[in-house]
């Protein structure tokens, strides 16, 4: 009887383990975390490569396109246009892609968060997938991390 008992905890604890492994595998096939980290880091280097010159908003958006969303552009290109010129973002990426830059991925919504504790906060951004690849679509930065990434965290 203990015998039993025994293969019959060792073959739980083997299948949690296998299952934690493709869940793992499932989550790396959705997306790569070195092309997540390659896109945001262009991304950035891009946008800081255009700012505060004098570009048609065609020319802004081919640049950036492959890095943001179409609705994440748009605030880009009303702030770059015209008199006022902004900026989304400083000229580096605000993580440091190590161990300590973490990626949560939404199912729900097929969402990424990208995160890193900076200088006592969390820096934050959302991907999303655009025509197969990912893009970044909004920038965040709090105190205390997103509920969002707190739920998908449990």
């Amino acid at each position: 009887m203990k015998k039993r008992s025994v293969v019959l905890v060792l073959l739980c604890a083997v299948l949690l383990i296998a299952y934690q492994g493709i869940s793992l595998a499932q989550s790396e096939a959705i997306f790569k975390k070195s092309a997540v980290y390659e896109t945001i880091r262009k991304g950035y280097e891009e946008q800081a490569s255009i700012r505060n010159k004098n570009l048609s908003m065609d020319t802004m958006y081919s640049k950036l396109s492959p890095y943001f969303v179409d609705t994440f552009l748009q605030v880009f290109t009303d702030e770059n246009s015209g008199v006022n010129k902004g900026y989304l973002f400083s000229k580096k990426a605000p993580f440091s892609f190590d161990g300590k830059t973490k990626i949560a991925y939404d199912k729900q919504y097929d969402l990424l968060y990208v995160y890193e504790r900076v200088k006592g906060k969390y820096e934050v951004i959302t991907m999303q997938k655009d025509q197969g690849s990912w893009e970044m679509a909004g920038y965040y930065k709090s105190e205390k991390l997103l509920p969002e990434i707190q739920k998908l965290q449990k």
